[in-house]
């Protein structure tokens, strides 16, 4: 398996995937601020980049880019959602377009999460890596075969876990709690919003 050739586009792209998620982790240990799911956050860096090195050594690099493509493709609309929540405050004033452009991202953000990371993901990926593979392996025994698909699901399972961020979301804004978009992980953030009955802000999530 490791003489099947990788072309140079997704050789790179490994590799910057690689070099990524290295940052996160220590990105998560000492740059970023802590938050709920920092401790779920770290374990999701640790797993995706246990998948994309054991993919790419291994490789399985095909199945791998879709992985990749189901899960950073809504990362867009997270990250232009981010930005206009920083945005909106800038200079200690209000700046009331890109408050309305982080809802909008965040919409588009929601539908894209569960577009491919509850419905592309499990049907191309888990289908395909679990029943698919043995179905039509030349090999009688898949290497990697329970490694991969263990992981796999466990990222399926922390997908629904964040779904759950922004399930929560899109019931407080139809029951009119919400009105504006704030990162809900901020543990200060949260404590604020729990302890009082006014419109709070938006669940912001990230991968």
């Amino acid at each position: 398996m490791p003489s099947v050739p990788v072309p140079a586009e997704i050789y790179w792209l490994y590799m910057i995937q690689l070099s990524f998620y290295v940052h996160c982790i220590y990105a998560c240990l000492y740059m970023d601020h802590w938050r709920k799911d920092t401790l779920v956050m770290l374990f999701h860096h640790l797993l995706t980049l246990a998948l994309v090195g054991v993919s790419y050594a291994t490789r399985f690099h095909k199945i791998g880019v879709l992985v990749l493509f189901c899960h950073d493709i809504n990362d867009i609309c997270l990250e232009f959602t981010k930005s206009n929540v920083y945005l909106k405050d800038r200079g200690h004033k209000y700046h009331a377009l890109n408050d309305h452009m982080a809802t909008a991202g965040f919409f588009s953000f929601a539908v894209t999460w569960f577009v491919f990371r509850l419905y592309w993901y499990p049907l191309k990926v888990l289908h395909t890596t679990g029943y698919g593979s043995m179905l039509y392996s030349p090999q009688p025994k898949m290497p990697f075969y329970f490694f991969f698909n263990i992981l796999l699901w466990i990222l399926q399972l922390l997908n629904v876990y964040w779904f759950m961020f922004i399930v929560k979301f899109l019931y407080k804004v139809a029951t009119g709690q919400m009105d504006t978009v704030e990162d809900l992980r901020e543990n200060e953030v949260a404590d604020k919003y729990s302890n009082i009955g006014t419109k709070d802000g938006l669940v912001l999530n990230s991968n």
